[in-house]
């Protein structure tokens, strides 16, 4: 998403790396000579009692690293905008006057970049281009920017969630056909849909893995109402991409026990399937654990960009 210009860093891959006041999360990917990434430095450390996130980077070298990190939920949205017919360089502007009444605050004050939905030749003629504008303050920007200067950590990117699992899904596509995945947090969750390592769907949903955790009887299953939510999605997916279909459903990794999948994939009549990350890349240290794999899923996806140094 957002880059700017970084250091020459001295080691493989890129790091990616969330920092808050009580905690920093970090996950370094970097390619593998026997195929596939490898994840090796990774993991979370509290902060507290003279720790600071400084301290950390300094004593983890984050600095010799190409570091990106993710925004937060809540501070930046992801706008589906359809119909756009104008040149390359018009897009950006094209863009703002586009979502300027999408946003709770003025357009002025917001930073836009672009996701591009690559798009069958029919719909491309009848809709012209398909994007996703992702929009967030400056403000947020601005400040994460600053958390890293402050930290003196070099950060060359700042990413988003949907981004993040378009790469992950990536690592599962085995041919012309479209892979969701389903992230589940706490008390909500991220359907994205994946084709050729493009993302052709981004929906948050207010389910989380506590309501599958949850007991309590009721009238609809906690697994039912995700179920129907999910479908409504893929309905509206097929609608929308009338010549692609969905491969498989891909469940993140939660952090309670048991799998939700197979009673998913007879709601949706669809193959659902726990996403197994060792399957497609080498995992060494923190990784091992999938409540590790859930705490660190988008940074783990932020770390598998394939773009060439800065």
């Amino acid at each position: 998403m957002w880059a700017r210009l970084a250091k020459r860093a001295k080691q493989p891959g890129w790091l990616a790396v969330t920092a808050n006041e009580s905690q920093v999360d970090y996950v370094h990917s970097f390619p593998s000579e026997r195929g596939g990434p490898t994840f090796g430095l990774a993991g979370s450390r509290s902060l507290g009692a003279g720790d600071t996130f400084e301290r950390v980077a300094r004593e983890l070298r984050f600095e010799t690293f190409r570091c990106t990190t993710t925004l937060q939920p809540g501070e930046y949205q992801v706008l589906m905008i359809d119909g756009l017919n104008v040149p390359d360089e018009e897009l950006k502007g094209a863009l703002r006057w586009r979502v300027k009444d999408m946003l709770d605050y003025p357009v002025e004050n917001a930073t836009i970049d672009v996701l591009g939905i690559p798009a069958d030749e029919a719909t491309q003629k009848l809709k012209g281009r398909a994007l996703f504008a992702v929009a967030a303050r400056n403000e947020a920007i601005k400040s994460c920017m600053e958390r890293f200067e402050q930290a003196r950590v070099p950060l060359g990117v700042i990413d988003i969630a949907e981004a993040a699992q378009r790469n992950i899904a990536a690592l599962f596509e085995t041919g012309n056909r479209a892979v969701a995945l389903l992230y589940l947090a706490k008390d909500w969750g991220l359907l994205t849909v994946n084709n050729k390592r493009e993302l052709m769907m981004a929906r948050r949903l207010e389910v989380g893995y506590t309501l599958l955790a949850d007991g309590e009887a009721s009238l609809e299953s906690p697994v039912e109402r995700l179920a129907l939510e999910l479908q409504r999605s893929f309905d509206h997916f097929e609608r929308q991409f009338s010549g692609l279909s969905i491969e498989k459903v891909l469940m993140a990794p939660m952090p309670i026990p048991g799998s939700v999948a197979s009673q998913l994939s007879g709601s949706l009549g669809l193959p659902v399937l726990d996403l197994d990350l060792a399957a497609v890349a080498t995992l060494e240290g923190d990784l091992a654990t999938p409540e590790a794999q859930w705490r660190l899923f988008h940074l783990i996806g932020a770390a598998l960009r394939d773009e060439k140094p800065l």
